[in-house]
């Protein structure tokens, strides 16, 4: 009767263990896309200073992997990757921001030095979906948006690394 009733205290504890254990892809992307909030007002705030962003890009990316971590209950490589691309989605959406904004307020300040007649303002809602025209046009623009991307995927290769190299020394049985 005892070994019955340890048995079972066993297998209990084991299960609840494992469901400890268990990731919660969609919090973990959720507190993925939150903490990476953080690089993004970083990089408004590098932006609005004259500053040079890109050390944002691995703030974003160091955020995101710890939100996910605690918002999800775990880590894994998913999870990694996820946390990856949403800092990555935030970061292009930062950068993309605070070029449509920056852009604007250059036009606004060339027209008032410009006569009456060629005049030209513009609004920020007015000129953002004009501004991939504009890119496509000087692709030199988008060095400072690879730049934080680069920043962003260097910080935390050897956090993914050092998680793939543990994953695989646990099936090894290492």
């Amino acid at each position: 009767h005892n070994t019955v009733r340890l048995f079972f205290e066993a297998v209990i504890m084991d299960i609840t263990e494992n469901t400890q254990k268990k990731e919660n892809v969609l919090l973990g992307a959720l507190g993925a896309f939150l903490f990476s909030l953080i690089g993004a007002v970083l990089f408004f705030v590098l932006n609005a200073i004259g500053l040079i962003e890109s050390i944002s890009g691995f703030v974003a990316v160091f955020a995101a992997i710890n939100g996910y971590i605690i918002f999800g209950k775990g880590q894994s490589k998913k999870g990694v990757i996820i946390s990856l691309i949403i800092a990555a989605v935030v970061i292009i959406v930062s950068w993309y921001l605070c070029f449509c904004i920056t852009t604007v307020k250059q036009i606004n300040a060339q027209a008032g030095k410009l006569p009456d007649e060629l005049k030209y303002s513009t609004t920020f809602t007015e000129f953002f979906p004009n501004g991939f025209g504009v890119i496509a046009k000087q692709p030199d623009l988008l060095i400072s948006l690879g730049l934080s991307l680069v920043f962003g995927a260097l910080g935390y290769v050897s956090h993914v690394t050092g998680l793939f190299y543990s994953d695989k020394s646990k099936k090894n049985g290492k």
